[in-house]
């Protein structure tokens, strides 16, 4: 199967959208389970997007993510492997605007942080954490943010040393104060400042 090139920015976005849900995901509680007796430290069998009650299976999140309708909001709340998924063209009213508010919020900040940086569609940029390192052009965050809207705080940075991967940083912040600075960053905070 060819895949076109729209399809391959589609998919290129929807692995970006989902490493920034994987960031999040490191600040949730366990996963609850009455059936099992109660909180469970192993991992979920793949991410339950909500209000859908059956897991999708993490090899199969991207494609999932991929065949959205149309845009989307990714809300991770406090428990590991959950999302809460809004599809614009479901919402009305209030609720549509104010959607539709926050994905152009998303699309004009990534866009002027990209101009101040004086980023190219093809500039690399890196997203760092745990144990993953995303390089991605500049093209492809903006394609993120035309589709999805990932409920994390974050921001583009310059790079601060010399990275020959790429000429920009993906900040993230996440809800227990933890950031995306990566292993490799030398200038990263020391832990406890």
């Amino acid at each position: 199967m060819v895949e076109s090139a729209a399809d391959k920015e589609l998919v290129e976005a929807a692995e970006l959208a989902f490493a920034m849900l994987r960031f999040e995901f490191g600040a949730a509680h366990r996963h609850f389970s009455p059936d099992a007796g109660g909180p469970h430290e192993g991992k979920r069998s793949g991410v339950l997007f909500l209000p859908v009650s059956r897991p999708v299976p993490y090899d199969l999140v991207v494609p999932y993510l991929a065949s959205c309708p149309g845009p989307a909001m990714l809300a991770p709340p406090t428990t590991a492997g959950m999302v809460s998924l809004m599809l614009l063209s479901e919402l009305q009213g209030d609720r549509r605007r104010w959607a539709e508010d926050t994905l152009a919020r998303y699309r004009t900040n990534v866009l002027a942080q990209g101009r101040e940086l004086a980023l190219t569609p093809e500039s690399p940029i890196v997203l760092e954490f745990d144990d993953e390192a995303h390089v991605f052009s500049f093209a492809t965050l903006c394609r993120t943010f035309e589709r999805f809207v990932v409920v994390v705080a974050g921001s583009l940075v310059a790079m601060r040393y010399e990275d020959p991967r790429a000429r920009a940083r993906l900040m993230l912040y996440r809800s227990d104060g933890a950031s995306t600075w990566g292993a490799a960053c030398p200038v990263r905070p020391r832990e406890g400042d």
